[in-house]
């Protein structure tokens, strides 16, 4: 994180304050914005399918630990 100057605040006594900016490869949105998405269920039947039979790396094998997380 990285803190640069802000513009003074006429309603707060033109008093700056500090605005926290992230630095991460992607810009800061990817700090900011906190989105989590995962693919789709055909992404991951694929990676299954990939492993072969009885494979967890599917939709149906994931999606517990994706409830977790969520």
């Amino acid at each position: 994180m990285t803190s640069i100057p802000g513009v003074p605040q006429s309603g707060l006594g033109n008093r700056i304050f500090n605005v926290n900016v992230g630095n991460i490869v992607g810009g800061s949105s990817a700090v900011n914005g906190m989105v989590y998405s995962r693919g789709t269920k055909e992404d991951y039947d694929r990676w299954g399918a990939l492993w072969g039979e009885g494979s967890d790396w599917t939709w149906d094998g994931l999606l517990p630990y994706f409830k977790k997380v969520e």
